[in-house]
């Protein structure tokens, strides 16, 4: 337990490292966050969003849309159209706080490159302490007021908003104090220390069969499912390691797939077109409310010796936001029959294919947001 003071330190001032940088960097990595601040760089949310397991932002769109140029703003409306669910607009909020599991940054530093390395502020980081919860509870009390928005009201706003002035005055104000230039570790990745890549050409492919998907926020979800599928995740301790001969994560030659396969069988896959396969339990087609919701999107799977038809699982696939293909209770559904696969066999055919990369990219994090920015590279 304890609370400490996050400030720039001399050696930040002149270069190294920002502290409120590393403080939200730590803080997003595989952990449910919350954002509130008015001022948002998007190049550095998607960097953030890309470390955590999920996340939500509450801010003034008019001050954020209003502090950014015309084509600034235009990204802008459309990670916010890609993002509804995420975000909601809350008029004159003006606080500044990162909420994870249980830590909490707030203070005066907006999510703006000059707010991280070039202004003199100060925050408060409260680790497993009261606060965390209040501050929660907070964060929540406001999403229930605030609203989604009206991507064609916000077309509408974006047009009717005056462009923002580029013309600094010609005459500063004179001062002493030496000028805070600290460096910003989650917009420059090729300073990273802890992003290893072993094989150059792998790590291209990667990054080109990326680059075919619908966002770097979708690829970010699915590679999420991904990790809920081979971490432990309640129905049984699993913990998939890369080498064990019965995973096998592909990228085919000729195909714009990203694939899961647990022994013979595909439990996981996704298309370029943005559509996500899961395998389910033959029982399910009993379900008359799943039966309804997948309508012609289903397909059975070829039986395997000793496998009697009727136990036969199949394939179901969606044309969503990978969150928000599954329910919790689908989702469940969807692990336990994947796990069948898994006690199935001893070893997977399709392991010759296997991309270690694709694991890589799933379990660290740091490796995961290289690869969506240079998949999706942030618009100059």
């Amino acid at each position: 337990m304890s609370i400490k003071l996050i400030c720039h330190t001399k050696e930040s001032a002149e270069g190294e490292q920002s502290p409120f940088d590393t403080a939200i960097a730590r803080l997003a990595r595989g952990n449910d966050i919350s954002i509130a601040c008015p001022y948002l760089n998007l190049q550095y949310i998607q960097s953030l969003i890309a470390r955590c397991k999920s996340w939500r932002i509450l801010t003034d769109v008019g001050e954020w849309i209003s502090s950014h140029n015309q084509d600034m703003r235009k990204d802008i409306r459309d990670f916010i159209a890609e993002n509804l669910s995420r975000i909601r607009h809350y008029p004159d909020l003006h606080a500044k706080i990162f909420i994870a599991k249980d830590s909490a940054l707030v203070g005066s530093a907006n999510f703006t490159k000059r707010g991280m390395t070039e202004r003199a502020e100060m925050c408060v980081l409260f680790e497993k302490e009261d606060q965390v919860d209040e501050l929660q509870e907070w964060f929540n009390d406001l999403w229930q007021q605030s609203v989604s928005i009206d991507v064609g009201v916000l077309s509408q706003y974006i047009e009717s908003a005056l462009p923002k002035p580029v013309v600094k005055p010609s005459l500063s104000l004179s001062s002493k104090m030496k000028k805070i230039k600290a460096s910003w570790s989650l917009s420059d990745h090729k300073k990273s220390k802890v992003v290893s890549i072993k094989d150059k050409n792998a790590h291209q492919r990667l990054v080109e069969r990326v680059s075919l998907f619908p966002s770097k926020e979708w690829v970010n979800e699915y590679f999420n499912l991904i990790k809920e599928l081979i971490e432990p995740n309640g129905i049984e301790p699993l913990g998939i390691d890369e080498s064990d001969k019965r995973l096998a994560m592909t990228l085919r030659k000729n195909s714009s797939k990203i694939m899961v396969n647990f022994n013979l069988r595909l439990v996981l896959s996704a298309n370029a077109n943005g559509r996500v396969h899961f395998i389910f339990r033959a029982e399910e087609l009993g379900d008359d409310k799943f039966y309804n919701k997948i309508g012609d999107n289903w397909g059975i799977f070829t039986p395997q010796t000793g496998e009697n038809e009727e136990e036969v699982p199949f394939t179901a696939w969606f044309e969503k936001m990978p969150s928000k293909a599954l329910n919790q209770t689908e989702k469940r559904k969807w692990l336990q029959a994947s796990h069948d696969e898994w006690r199935r066999r001893k070893g997977s055919p399709h392991r010759q294919y296997h991309e270690p990369l694709v694991y890589q990219a799933t379990t660290d994090l740091d490796y995961r947001a290289l690869v969506l920015e240079q998949a999706f590279p942030a618009k100059s």
